[in-house]
């Protein structure tokens, strides 16, 4: 009864929301339309510029960690999944996270070979840009040095993080 009560009330709350143009434009209330599904979007003076999650497994003892970078309104945080790393990013750092840096990276990866060195650590980064896209880096080690500079980041982060877990500072 109650799931049935959510679902009215849900079909209500869409079928009293303004409609949007085939743009997918912003509606008094906060709630895109585009393609014919509805997207909940927060207004302009909070839009989310990239939300990522990146990952780095492999190495001799195989162990696996995450973190996360969101970048909003001209700021941005880095944390890691169990939160003993977090802190802001600088204004250096918010500028590789530019969306033509992030599609220049996956430009950069596009056709590489992948590092064959066994061992090595393998990094992942996924993120959703403030336009709805999606970018998916794959890359090695050997990518991390002369490669795009987000591919550098990535890598110290993934070891600022491990450092934050084994309780160690540089």
């Amino acid at each position: 009864m109650i799931g049935m009560a959510c679902i009215v009330a849900l079909v209500m709350c869409i079928a009293m929301t303004p409609h949007c143009g085939a743009a997918g434009k912003l509606s008094a209330r906060g709630v895109s339309e585009k393609g014919g599904s509805i997207v909940m979007v927060q207004p302009d003076t909070q839009r989310t510029q990239l939300n990522a999650v990146f990952t780095r497994s492999g190495g001799i003892a195989g162990l696996s960690l995450s973190g996360r970078v969101i970048v909003a309104d001209g700021a941005g945080r880095v944390q890691s999944a169990d939160g003993a790393y977090d802190r802001a990013l600088s204004a250096d750092e918010l500028a590789l996270f530019d969306p033509a840096q992030v599609a220049g990276a996956a430009r950069q990866l596009k056709g590489a070979p992948n590092d064959p060195a066994r061992d090595a650590y393998v990094y992942n980064f996924n993120a959703t840009l403030g336009d709805g896209s999606h970018v998916a880096l794959t890359f090695g080690e050997g990518a991390t040095r002369g490669g795009a500079a987000i591919l550098g980041w990535v890598a110290r982060e993934c070891e600022a993080i491990w450092r934050a877990r084994v309780g160690t500072a540089r």
